[in-house]
């Protein structure tokens, strides 16, 4: 329902925060480690985030145009590596430990 990856990150890291469900993202993509210092800016950031790839400006005509530089192969290489890095720890991680059965105390 959301498109904000701090919050995205936060909840995985809430449901599995064991080191074993660790993963390395792609630095692009990663999550700001010091998003409380800048909420308003963040905040206002990560509103649009998911708009800023489909639209050229926001409704009040604000370019949302940037210097970013975007090479399309290397993007696509790192995706393809984040995307092996989650199925590998989806399938020998986080699998079987939703099958365990839970253990009596």
């Amino acid at each position: 329902m959301t498109h904000d990856l701090n919050n995205l990150f936060l909840e995985y890291r809430r449901l599995y925060p064991e080191l074993r469900f660790s993963f390395e993202g792609p630095s692009r993509f990663g999550v700001s480690t010091n998003f409380d210092l800048f909420p308003d800016d963040q905040e206002n950031f990560h509103s649009t985030l998911d708009q800023r790839h489909r639209y050229p400006s926001d409704r009040k005509r604000n370019t949302f145009a940037t210097k970013e530089v975007f090479d399309p192969m290397v993007t696509l290489k790192e995706l393809d590596e984040l995307d092996r890095e989650l199925k590998v720890l989806e399938w020998a991680r986080i699998r079987p430990y939703l099958s365990r059965e839970p253990e009596i105390e």
